[in-house]
């Protein structure tokens, strides 16, 4: 009897302690989506704040370009004035004043493209299949260049996946993938700037689902 009293103690003992476990389990897993949750929240709202601050620099640039051309139009037009009256320290002055703002409307021109990226020139919905590459290159300032990476990217994603059994079974897994320069022009034209949001992480989640499927969870 007491031996019998004695297994019966270990086996409710054993089966607390798989109760447990299986709960520590389910919050631990609980606790992962969540950290991935917010994490995934942070990112967004970091990728959105640097795309308002990216969309304000544009702006400001085209302003810049704008003014500084206005600005030397005008100055040659005091310039010719000036010299028609022989007026020769106005005429300098309107000189001085044309070739600063030449100058800052010839920097307007140029855009710089970070390594591991190109560029993609957005001309009032125009877009051109020329893609810029890395370093300075000579623009319309008026265009819109979206800079794109070609550098290898790493997805990660926690999923509960679907086994041969119809169990779901929890799995972290990543991708790696980087962009083809060539198609950048065709992906921004039929996508956007959010390709990794629209096709790419949905299409990987439908594919690991669909290969988890044909295994069992032991395996």
């Amino acid at each position: 009897d007491y031996t019998h009293n004695l297994e019966e103690k270990i086996s409710e003992r054993t089966k607390e302690l798989e109760r447990s476990t299986a709960i520590i389990e389910s919050m631990k897993g609980k606790v992962e989506n969540a950290l991935f949750s917010v994490m995934d929240t942070t990112v967004a709202r970091l990728m959105i704040e640097g795309k308002l601050r990216n969309e304000k620099k544009k702006k400001e640039v085209r302003m810049l370009f704008l003014v500084s051309f206005a600005a030397a139009i005008i100055a040659v037009v005091v310039y010719l004035n000036a010299k028609k009256r022989f007026n020769k320290s106005e005429a300098t002055f309107a000189f001085i004043g044309f070739i600063v703002a030449a100058v800052i409307s010839l920097m307007q021109c140029f855009t710089l493209i970070p390594a591991g990226s190109v560029g993609v020139i957005d001309f009032f919905g125009r877009v051109s299949e020329n893609t810029l590459k890395s370093g300075v290159n000579f623009v319309n300032p008026l265009a819109n260049v979206v800079k794109f990476s070609i550098k290898t990217q790493e997805i990660k994603e926690m999923m509960n996946v679907p086994s041969k059994e119809g169990l779901s079974v929890q799995l972290e897994i990543s991708l790696l993938y980087h962009l083809n320069p060539e198609n950048t022009y065709y992906i921004y034209k039929s996508v956007g700037e959010d390709y990794a949001e629209i096709i790419l992480i949905p299409q990987f989640r439908s594919v690991v689902r669909g290969v988890t499927a044909r295994y069992e969870a032991k395996s």
